[in-house]
């Protein structure tokens, strides 16, 4: 009984929705399902390094990837040549090294069950899933009515800052925040946790005070 009032009144509290890297794209698609809905409880988003722009390869490349290589071999991986994006990069996602061999082992594929996160190659079916998002994210940031803040390092070489940028420019929200976070790199997490921490917990406390406008 207790655990069940404590769902109840979990289920009437106000939230934001958080992401990193993909994490946010992630976020981005949910924020617009969430309107779509009337959440009156659902406050913002919160997003760290968003992954909205990256290199992909040429039309041609892609081309051939969507109708030729990904249908006979979704499960196979993608080479790291064909797009850098692809490749774990741990000198891009934090400065101190003893931290970029820490987050190199938690890999799930070098231990099942234990790692958290995927190092490897993309598959090709993964790659084109990408691709397709990225293709209609424009319209989905056209159609963008909630709250945000985005930290993010403008020389980040994972998830590119112009993305973050074309949020902005984009997304028809008065209430929209970028805090530039220099020389953090991609992982801000783990690179400024003191800033990220302070600057989201401000945001949300000033958001939770107010009726929601969207």
């Amino acid at each position: 009984h207790g655990d069940s009032a404590a769902y109840s009144q979990l289920c009437r509290a106000p939230f934001f929705i958080s992401g990193h890297s993909a994490g946010g794209l992630t976020v981005l698609l949910l924020a617009v399902r969430l309107e779509a809905k009337a959440a009156p409880l659902f406050r913002g988003m919160l997003l760290l390094a968003p992954a909205l722009t990256v290199d992909l390869p040429p039309d041609a490349v892609r081309f051939v990837l969507e109708n030729v290589v990904a249908p006979l071999v979704p499960f196979c991986f993608m080479p790291g040549c064909v797009s850098k994006a692809a490749v774990w990069q741990p000198e891009e996602s934090v400065r101190d090294p003893e931290m970029q061999e820490l987050l190199t082992l938690d890999d799930e594929e070098r231990f099942p069950g234990i790692g958290l996160a995927w190092r490897g190659e993309m598959r090709w079916a993964t790659a084109v899933a990408f691709v397709k998002t990225f293709d209609g994210l424009s319209s989905v940031m056209q159609s963008l009515r909630s709250p945000f803040i985005i930290l993010h390092d403008p020389q980040d070489g994972i998830a590119l800052y112009s993305g973050s940028e074309e949020l902005m420019r984009t997304a028809p929200v008065a209430d929209k925040l970028i805090l530039p976070c220099p020389g953090a790199l991609h992982d801000l997490v783990v690179s400024v946790p003191e800033l990220v921490n302070k600057e989201l917990v401000s945001w949300m406390g000033i958001r939770l005070s107010r009726v929601p406008a969207f």
